[in-house]
């Protein structure tokens, strides 16, 4: 690539990297590598893999965190040495919020909403539109969309931790923890119980989606994206349609309001600490119930004990949504 920094340039980057915190400067340079490990498997980060690689996770991040992932490559850039990639990832726009016209503008109504709102996340699942999504993948005979919401369902992962999903051979399923950090203090493996029934369709699941190319970047990102035409194609004029991560929101409710302890559902929901399960779920909305539970023997001991009371039990349990496929 042409030089585009001239050297007084790159002499302002070395001093704003510089002017940050030693833990600020630890924090970007982690997140950076995280963010790349993800979205780029062994994928090398050249400019065109990292804009196509945030473009894509606009469908998924919150704004805040979006600006934050992208000015952790901007300085990981600069601390290695590649000032010219670091210039041109300070002009990457988030395609949700840019006011811009094009694919901006395109990327930004396909998941509700005019240019320049936030992205909304649908947080639980209407009544019938479960069954209105499968039946929509399975006339469009996409196998691994219908994969990805089957474990989303199931287990309440995040999209990054799908393809590392094991059933194990005692009828359990170990979750690898997508967040997890050199200092250990985010994200959590987890071992899972779920219904013999279940097991099996998380097996299933699972291989299909590896079978596409299993060290394949940007598989998740596809199937995310392939995901949102179908549910664009069942409700155009909706400004929230669901999502992988609607899943992992009805999850939480329903987890909340069952009478599993807060570090239990912690401990499902992949988090270090029991204050982070407030992020995820609305115990009111939840069924009442949970068909997943930690594995029998599994080490709760790594999520952090926080000091609320119980989750407040829903007003009125609700079945849940039947899985399948068929």
């Amino acid at each position: 690539m042409a030089a585009i920094t001239s050297a007084k340039e790159k002499r302002t980057m070395e001093r704003k990297l510089a002017s940050l915190k030693d833990q600020t400067r630890a924090n970007y340079m982690r997140d950076a590598e995280t963010f790349f490990r993800e979205r780029l498997g062994g994928q090398t980060p050249t400019p065109k893999a990292i804009k196509d690689a945030l473009r894509a996770a606009s469908l998924e991040y919150r704004p805040a965190t979006w600006r934050k992932i992208r000015n952790a490559i901007m300085y990981q850039q600069i601390a290695t040495g590649h000032h010219d990639t670091a210039a041109l990832v300070k002009t990457i726009y988030n395609p949700v919020t840019s006011p811009r016209t094009g694919v901006d503008r395109r990327i930004s109504e396909s998941v509700g909403g005019k240019p320049g709102n936030q992205q909304k996340r649908l947080k639980k699942i209407p009544d019938g539109d479960l069954e209105k999504v499968y039946g929509e993948v399975m006339n469009r005979g996409d196998k691994e969309v219908g994969a990805a919401v089957m474990l989303a369902q199931i287990t309440g992962c995040r999209p990054a931790e799908m393809l590392d999903i094991e059933a194990l051979d005692d009828g359990t399923i170990f979750v690898k923890g997508a967040k997890k950090t050199e200092k250990g203090d985010r994200g959590l493996d987890r071992y899972l119980q779920v219904t013999p029934e279940e097991w099996s369709r998380v097996k299933d699941s699972v291989a299909t989606l590896k079978a596409v190319d299993p060290g394949k970047a940007g598989t998740m990102r596809k199937v995310q994206d392939r995901l949102n035409t179908v549910t664009k194609a069942l409700w155009p004029r909706r400004k929230t349609r669901p999502t992988l991560y609607t899943f992992r929101y009805v999850m939480g409710s329903n987890l909340k309001s069952s009478d599993l302890t807060r570090q239990e559902v912690a401990y499902i929901m992949g988090h270090q600490s029991e204050q982070s399960v407030d992020r995820y779920g609305n115990p009111r909305s939840g069924s009442g119930k949970s068909p997943i539970k930690p594995a029998p023997g599994a080490d709760l001991s790594g999520v952090r004990k926080g000091f609320k009371a119980p989750f407040e039990p829903a007003s009125a349990p609700t079945p849940s949504a039947g899985l399948g496929l068929g």
